[in-house]
């Protein structure tokens, strides 16, 4: 797939990260589909970043609200409703836990 190999190339490319985990999403594959979202996030902004949306460019704040709000639907086709939970909460920690166990 065109993505992998992408991220072979340059493994901190957001756009790859987001289509992987779309690509999953697709396939029904939601815990991989949201662990690629995580990805996309912990790349498009700096790391540990408590990110008040309202201060961040225009192209910053509508890519996170775009990997953010995907994720949120992944969620709810996963039908997981502890991670839905920690996606509308925008707890990204918790949700790699929860990943963590799953995958």
């Amino acid at each position: 797939m065109a993505y992998e190999r992408a991220l072979s190339l340059h493994p901190t490319y957001v756009r790859a990260l987001y289509n992987m985990g779309v690509s999953y999403m697709n396939q029904s594959n939601y815990p991989k589909a949201v662990g690629f979202m995580v990805r996309a996030l912990q790349y498009h902004l700096p790391v540990g970043a408590q990110v008040d949306p309202s201060v961040l460019g225009e192209a910053l704040r509508t890519g996170y609200e775009t990997i953010w709000n995907t994720m949120r639907i992944i969620g709810d086709m996963w039908g997981r409703e502890d991670i839905s939970v920690l996606i509308e909460e925008r707890k990204l920690s918790a949700i790699m836990d929860i990943l963590k166990a799953v995958l």
